[in-house]
């Protein structure tokens, strides 16, 4: 083994084995007779030419992006040599517990009986993951081949296959399965020319062949696993902590819970992040100019999927807002907007009416918005505040609220700029990050080369300024937005006096390849300067108890009721209790004392105490309930926080 070639370094050691200032004389005092590259690219043709200079038998090299020019010089070169080169843009060669050349990470390859060529590093792991790699010898009982667009190497495997009759089971997958012709693609700048490469033409070989087609490299959702997520879905998010999530379906009324709001509150992915500009004069709106960043709290209010079915007419669905939860995504919003020069933060609630709930996330806001006073803080009624938004977007800038208030206002801002189909979000937590597009997934069109995919293009673009790979992602938005400029438009953006071209879901990617390194001339391109500091430090929630006293003074107990509003029996039955009965309320309505008539088949009776009372007194109420055959749907105990009601009245 040796330690590393580096001229200049001969003589010194690395992880304890000797380095030499060239391959010949690595080769020579070692007898080494395989060398790994793994360098920029505008160093490897040299490094790859040294070492069949050297007449080194075995060449792995992993780099990507080396120019053509340099290539065809090492191409040159292999012709008159002994040597054999795999790569370049490989995972190198590895077979578990014999040879491991390369940066494929070992703890996931276990020997076996299935073999993987593969084109593509990053494929590979998803395969190796579920399989096994082996050389292809005798002990092979199964092949995977891994392809992608550009080159004829899946064409000479099938060949291969062909010729040798080899009755092994293989499977094939090929990468690029949308790109157009004549446009650079994948790692290595492949490009499809029109007489082969393409990603058809390369599966229709294969399957003549006899090789079975995989779709996809992998799926998540329902197809997988009935219930959302597969195991290895979840070893997958555990390892690398970033998902880009396409749009899933959340049957209607019925069915399995949300895949979204199951991975949002697993993950902890507090702060979802929805931006919508402007796109006048090249998308046809009624706005000339907004920017808009919505905010939305991620993990709690309705969202939380609490429901219960209490009576045969009654359901109900909890609305949990927590103290330390609001504060914790309005000093995210603040941090947000400090970070992006936004000048002003918005607050929207209904608090005039879920004086509790909604008062409290409103609390929250007036209590964080004091440690930011560079920052104008604002609050509106979420139902006049989201009818401004429609009207005037153009006085909003960075607006905070709760989970399904933020879920609605997004689509609201996100249609204003000119199509739902046009955003991205980002639902950000202290550990995992996940990205996705803000619409739906709608199954109507799915499949029909109709869909507009800038909002997932959006979301991957958040994803890489998150990981910071803003020049990618300052490549990918720019053309983006030169594609909108050039008039070519998916259907749901298309206007005929805006547009030039209608086109479908892989036109329109195509096109977007096409402007790939140009920039737009009238829609501002992305800034790299203000992207770059797009994390926010960690946020721990902030809970800390307001209150010195809380005291048991009763409880709220819920009977199924379907008689008629003759509550006399229940009156009398706790008219020397402690509690007492004080009042009966139908879905919040007092109908006794008062003689309201009750329009549900459920009833709350309120109990208060005269005097101090513990939890057994609030129990006894239940048992005598149920000593006279009254139905109990629900019990909820009231409290007095330092003397103040932490119940409705």
């Amino acid at each position: 083994m040796v330690g590393g070639v580096t001229p200049g370094k001969g003589g010194s050691t690395h992880l304890s084995l000797p380095v030499f200032n060239t391959v010949a004389e690595a080769k020579e005092k070692t007898g080494a007779n395989a060398t790994v590259i793994y360098v920029p690219a505008k160093f490897a043709a040299a490094a790859i030419l040294e070492a069949i200079d050297a007449k080194i038998e075995l060449i792995v090299c992993i780099t990507e992006g080396i120019p053509i020019l340099d290539m065809v010089k090492v191409k040159r070169a292999l012709v008159d040599s002994k040597s054999r080169l795999i790569g370049p843009n490989c995972p190198g060669i590895i077979t578990p517990e014999e040879c491991k050349i390369g940066i494929m990470p070992g703890h996931i390859h276990k020997r076996g009986h299935i073999g993987i060529m593969s084109r593509s590093g990053t494929l590979t792991y998803e395969a190796v993951a579920q399989t096994t790699a082996v050389g292809l010898d005798d002990d092979t009982h199964g092949i995977v081949v891994i392809g992608e667009i550009g080159g004829n190497e899946e064409e000479d495997v099938s060949h291969f296959v062909k010729t040798e009759k080899t009755k092994k089971p293989i499977v094939g997958f090929v990468a690029g399965q949308t790109a157009p012709p004549g446009r650079r693609m994948g790692h290595a700048g492949a490009i499809i020319s029109s007489s082969g490469g393409s990603a058809g033409a390369k599966l229709e070989v294969m399957r003549s062949a006899g090789i079975a087609i995989a779709e996809t490299p992998a799926v998540i959702g329902k197809k997988e696993w009935s219930h959302g997520i597969s195991p290895s879905g979840w070893e997958s998010i555990e390892r690398t902590k970033i998902l880009l999530k396409s749009p899933t379906t959340t049957p209607q009324g019925k069915g399995h819970k949300s895949l979204n709001v199951a991975l949002r509150k697993n993950l902890g992915l507090y702060a979802n992040i929805r931006p919508c500009i402007s796109y006048h004069p090249v998308i046809e709106n009624k706005f000339d100019k907004f920017d808009i960043v919505v905010i939305r709290e991620n993990e709690e209010d309705v969202y939380t999927g609490i429901e219960h079915r209490l009576t045969g007419d009654s359901y109900q669905c909890t609305k949990i807002i927590t103290r330390s939860g609001s504060e914790k995504i309005c000093r995210y919003a603040f941090e947000y907007a400090k970070k992006h020069n936004r000048k002003k933060v918005t607050c929207l609630t209904k608090d005039n009416i879920m004086k509790m709930t909604d008062g409290t996330f409103h609390a929250a806001f007036d209590h964080i918005a004091k440690e930011y006073p560079d920052i104008k803080a604002e609050h509106y009624i979420v139902d006049i505040g989201m009818a401004r938004v429609a009207t005037e977007p153009e006085n909003f800038d960075v607006i905070v609220t709760e989970n399904l208030y933020g879920d609605i206002l997004s689509d609201i801002v996100a249609q204003t700029s000119g199509s739902v189909g046009l955003a991205g979000s980002s639902n950000i937590g202290n550990e995992y990050a996940m990205f996705e597009a803000v619409h739906g997934s709608a199954p109507d069109i799915a499949g029909k080369n109709i869909a507009n995919p800038s909002g997932l293009l959006n979301a991957a673009v958040h994803m890489l300024i998150y990981i910071g790979q803003v020049g990618t992602a300052k490549l990918i938005y720019d053309a983006w937005l030169k594609t909108l400029e050039d008039g070519i438009h998916t259907a749901d953006l298309y206007k005929e006096k805006k547009s030039k071209q209608k086109v479908g879901t892989k036109e329109f990617a195509g096109a977007i390849i096409e402007n790939l390194g140009k920039k737009p001339a009238i829609l501002s391109e992305l800034t790299v300067g203000s992207s770059t500091n797009s994390k926010i430090s960690e946020i721990q929630n902030s809970y800390e108890q307001d209150y010195k006293v809380r005291k048991l003074v009763g409880s709220d107990i819920t009977l199924a009721w379907s008689k008629p509003a003759d509550f006399d029996q229940i009156v009398k039955l706790f008219e020397t209790s402690n509690p007492q009965i004080i009042a009966i309320y139908s879905k919040g309505l007092a109908i006794w004392p008062g003689g309201s008539k009750s329009s549900s088949d459920q009833i709350t009776c309120r109990f208060i105490a005269n005097n101090k009372i513990t939890n057994s007194d609030v129990n006894n109420l239940l048992i005598k309930f149920e000593e006279h055959n009254f139905d109990v749907v629900r019990m909820d105990k009231l409290y007095l926080y330092d003397g103040k009601e932490g119940f409705f009245s």
